[in-house]
């Protein structure tokens, strides 16, 4: 599609789709480089120092068993941060709740969190 032109760290991605699911506000965009998939997010640089604790968050999970994210970078820019981690394949939620409102997703909520203690 097109590439980014935010920064030189990412000039070497193209953007494939932008995501629009999602709460946080942020741009998010599936963006290949390489052949492999990434997640990028781009957001307003007053949110910068929560999204980077974020990120790094998900360096403490990056050498664990757990199918999740892996990160690639956070930067910023003048007015912006972003972030990239790695794609991972899945089901966004609310799909998974309106096609069976049966399961106990609570119980759903609490393996995972097991999990990733």
């Amino acid at each position: 599609m097109k590439n980014l032109n935010l920064c030189t760290d990412l000039e070497s991605f193209v953007v494939i789709e932008k995501i629009n699911e999602g709460y946080s506000g942020d741009d998010k965009y599936k963006v290949q480089k390489d052949g492999k998939f990434f997640l990028l997010r781009v957001g307003d640089l007053a949110k910068a120092t929560e999204k980077e604790a974020e990120y790094n968050q998900l360096m403490l999970y990056a050498d664990k068993e757990i199918n999740t994210q892996k990160p690639i970078t956070f930067g910023r820019t003048n007015d912006k941060f972003y972030s990239i981690v790695t794609w991972v394949d899945g089901t966004p939620i609310m799909d998974i709740i309106k096609e069976d409102d049966s399961l106990d997703y609570y119980q759903l909520g609490h393996n995972v969190g097991v999990e990733l203690k």
